[in-house]
């Protein structure tokens, strides 16, 4: 069992709480940290459904005049969820809980609605929440938005966020689509096989938050993101390092890619990050809870 799995079997069931701390599970806590809190938040409604499911209305003020309604679902049946995922090799993680590395993308697209002027966005690995993605098609002139998960679960979740806000996306067009990164995708092949699906036409931006924990999961989404990228298109990764993880997801993008790694592109969260480190070094390990930001362009060849 991987250390993101321990660390959430142990945090989520009561049986597991009793199990000694190991380092792997110490080292990929993030949960120890409240995050960044960049943008404000407020709990517009909450509802306990069936089978011990808490759904849970979030508001993200995105600015006075701008808020983004994101429904969280917290189910209690944890370990037969983990089970699955771990039988079907799809992260399940955006199942849990809305990751802290994601707010952080959504406030650096929030501050660059220009990057996605009239431009075809994808998110990948965006959870139940989509909270990046939805982010830019409510605040750029984004011409089409995709928020994408593996999981189809976080997929239900994922559309109803889509839909929900809408309201907010002016001729934008957004989906949410259940896609899966797999090594062996060839562009024409899954176009021919998808045709009603966002995912048929190649993307000018892509953005990933947190997606590179999992090693086993890295050549899949290099590959894909390869697939998918326009020509002259970018894709925006942001995550932690997370020990050895983000440099070997690193290693894989540089055999296709031109690569950037930018650890202060944002003011607020580099000055966040000084003084989390300063006072607050019994929580925050800057390793595990800092997200660096990849910056992906196709390898240009001299003809």
């Amino acid at each position: 069992m991987s250390a993101k799995w321990k660390l959430l079997r142990k945090a989520l069931l009561p049986s597991a709480r009793k199990e000694p701390e190991d380092p792997e599970t110490e080292a990929a806590s993030i949960h120890r940290h409240a995050g960044f809190r960049l943008i404000e938040t407020s709990i517009a409604a909450k509802r306990e459904l069936a089978d011990e499911v808490v759904e849970t209305d979030v508001a993200y003020h995105i600015s006075p005049e701008l808020s983004i309604v994101i429904t969280n679902k917290t189910i209690a049946k944890t370990a037969e969820m983990l089970k699955k995922a771990s039988e079907s090799r799809v992260d399940n993680t955006g199942n849990i809980c809305i990751w802290p590395t994601e707010e952080v993308l959504a406030f650096y697209c929030k501050q660059r609605p220009h990057l996605f002027a009239g431009k075809r966005v994808c998110e990948f690995g965006a959870g139940m929440a989509g909270l990046a993605g939805i982010c830019i098609a409510a605040v750029s002139d984004a011409s089409q938005v995709v928020v994408t998960d593996g999981n189809s679960q976080a997929t239900l979740t994922l559309t109803h966020n889509a839909r929900q806000n809408a309201h907010l996306y002016g001729n934008t067009q957004v989906s949410a689509e259940c896609f899966v990164w797999d090594r062996s995708l060839e562009m024409d092949n899954y176009a021919n096989t998808h045709p009603d699906t966002g995912m048929n036409e190649l993307f000018d931006v892509i953005v990933a938050a947190d997606c590179c924990f999992f090693k086993d999961f890295h050549v899949d989404l290099v590959h894909v993101i390869h697939r998918l990228l326009s020509a002259d298109g970018t894709a925006y990764i942001m995550a932690p390092k997370r020990g050895d993880s983000l440099d070997l997801f690193v290693e894989h993008c540089r055999k296709l890619f031109d690569v950037q790694i930018r650890q202060d592109y944002e003011d607020q969260v580099s000055e966040k990050n000084a003084i989390f480190i300063r006072d607050e070094s019994h929580l925050y390990d800057s390793n595990i809870h800092y997200p660096l930001l990849v910056v992906l362009t196709h390898r240009q060849t001299n003809l």
